[in-house]
This record gives structure tokens, sequence and C-alpha cells, in this order.
């Protein structure tokens, strides 16, 4: 059985964060309403600033959208945020039982560490659709579309094969190889 394994990264994904999905991350943890008040109320009251010429400085900016970068508690907030669309994928996994199936009924679909993720699939068709609805999800959440080339590799009769999904307008457009892969599939 083969396996197809995406490595992929939410593209801006402290630029793109909203603050509304942080609040609602937060809310799902069930943190006070109190703390979640102050986290959101320093996130915007921290501005930006552009040194240009290594002297000139723009006026500062007010963070309207994003979470600061740097800051040692964004990661955290940042998490909280992208486990709801997660959350929403996983369970569309699980019902469609995608992923790599581990003991019990349950099937690795979903991997994420900060702002990385790995989509696992048994299939090129079901790594297509679980590559497409992964994408959807993060575009709903706000993070946008994907850069152009997204890195996957899969192994079959101990051999692993790698190469890119072209992604156009955030849809899936094809593989690199993908004539290879359509003769691994149908071996």
């Amino acid at each position: 059985m083969a396996l197809f394994v995406m490595d992929g990264d939410v593209r801006k994904a402290y630029d793109c964060t909203k603050h509304s999905v942080v609040i609602k991350g937060m809310q799902k943890k069930s943190i006070e309403d109190i703390i979640i008040a102050a986290v959101i109320r320093e996130v915007k009251r921290s501005r930006t600033e552009v040194v240009v010429d290594g002297v000139t400085r723009t006026s500062p900016v007010p963070r309207s959208r994003s979470v600061p970068q740097g800051d040692p508690g964004m990661p955290t907030y940042f998490n909280l945020a992208l486990d709801i669309p997660a959350g929403r994928f996983i369970d569309i996994a699980q019902k469609k039982e995608w992923g790599w199936k581990v003991p019990g009924e349950t099937f690795l679909s979903l991997i994420l560490f900060a702002d990385n993720y790995w989509l696992i699939a048994r299939s090129a068709s079901v790594f297509q659709e679980m590559t497409e609805t992964w994408l959807d999800l993060l575009q709903e959440y706000g993070w946008g579309a994907p850069a152009t080339e997204l890195t996957w590799a899969t192994t079959l009769r101990d051999e692993v094969f790698s190469g890119t999904i072209l992604i156009e307008g955030g849809r899936w457009r094809g593989l690199s190889g993908q004539s290879v892969l359509r003769r691994w599939v149908h071996t």
C-alpha cells in the first residue's frame, strides 16, 4: 500500500490570523473571557513600524488582523486559532476514513507543528481531495491560498518518490511527475 505525505506551511500564518478566530479558539478551550479580552487588547495595542534605508521610519500602523511575531505567547494563540479548521478537517477525515489507520478506529490524517502541517493519505485520489479540503478550510478562516507549490512524497514497494503539488488559486492543479504517479497507483 502506498503512503502519500504532503509537507505544507500556513502561508503568512501570523500576518493573516484573524483576531475573531483567536478569540473563538480561546473560547473553545474554556479560557476565561477576561483573559481573552486582555490578550486581544494587547495584540490590538501593538503597532508596526517599517524602517526604510536604516533610518527613516513609517508612522505606526495599528494591528487590525494579525498577531505579532516574536512574542513568546503568539504561537500558542495562533495554534488555538488553527485548532478550529484542524478540528473540522479531522472530523471529515475520520468520517471518510482518510489517512493512515492506527490501532482502534482512528485515522491519522493531519499532523500540525506550529504553522507547518503534514497531510497523510493512502491513495492519490484521496490525497487530492484531502489537500483541497484542507486548503479550503484554511482559506475559510483567513489564511490565504498557499504558494504555487507544496512538497509531497510517497512510498511504494520500499521506494520513496517526491515532488511538488502545483496549486493555482488555492486549487489543486496537478503533481510534478503526475504520469509517474498514475503508474504507481495502477500497479
